[in-house]
């Protein structure tokens, strides 16, 4: 879809500026539907994007919003763009951030977890939409005090009791994706540090394909918080990133 925002031209010209936009993402289309088989449909919506994208996304009832984001600042910074940033705060299905050209499926991917009831089912969802994928669960931890806790012995402590957790979290989602069929081969990361630190250290460059991350589901005003993790997540990840949310 592509949304037309010009909402104040004049009537005639609108129609056909719009006619313009569904031939040419048809034609766009057309090669890609060629290769894989798949069904299309071309929808140009008037409106403001971001509005646009999530209606258009509710009213077919899609289980996936793609998007790609507004360009580069540096090498290692994605601009997204108000419309994208919208869209990942307000949309009811998962957003996946597009930023490396396709080059088949998706083969590697990571999921961040921090044992939230949302990266539970970011963990749930990734293992479902791609069975045949290899999987790293990286989940990060941080310590008061660190100084003081490598010293006394709490850090040693304070993982064992991440590392407990996070097996159980990969177990029981890998059982409920399963759904009678063989699991998927997990490897578990867990170390000290951020999020994006962890994932920068831990993930061989140009060897992921994909990082899935859960974002908050709260309503109302709150809504419009994704939480500064996964907000900067999806920033500065030079691959794609699927942003899942709980409903709500």
């Amino acid at each position: 879809m592509n949304a037309f925002e010009n909402e104040l031209l004049p009537e005639p010209y609108r129609k056909r500026e719009i006619a313009a936009q569904q031939s040419e993402a048809k034609a766009m289309l057309a090669t890609a539907a060629k290769r894989s088989g798949a069904k299309t449909a071309v929808h140009v919506p008037v409106g403001a994007a971001a509005n646009a994208v999530i209606e258009t996304a509710r009213a077919i009832r899609a289980g996936l919003v793609i998007m790609a984001p507004a360009g580069h600042a540096t090498l290692s910074t994605v601009v997204l763009g108000s419309t994208v940033e919208r869209v990942l705060r307000h949309a009811d299905q998962p957003v996946l951030v597009v930023k490396q050209r396709c080059q088949g499926a998706y083969r590697s991917i990571a999921i961040a977890v921090d044992l939230s009831d949302s990266s539970a089912l970011a963990l749930r969802q990734a293992l479902r939409l791609f069975p045949q994928a290899q999987f790293t669960v990286v989940h990060a931890f941080e310590t008061p005090f660190s100084a003081f806790a490598a010293a006394s012995g709490v850090e040693a402590e304070v993982r064992a009791l991440h590392d407990k957790e996070v097996a159980a979290l990969v177990a029981r989602e890998s059982a409920k994706a399963a759904r009678g069929t063989k699991r998927a081969k997990i490897r578990i990361v867990v170390a000290k540090g951020r999020a994006d630190e962890v994932l920068a250290r831990e993930l061989a460059p140009g060897q992921t394909d994909l990082v899935v991350l859960g974002t908050h589901g709260l309503t109302g005003v709150r809504r419009a918080v994704i939480g500064s993790t996964a907000e900067r997540l999806i920033e500065t990840l030079p691959c794609d990133v699927l942003a899942v949310r709980p409903p709500g």
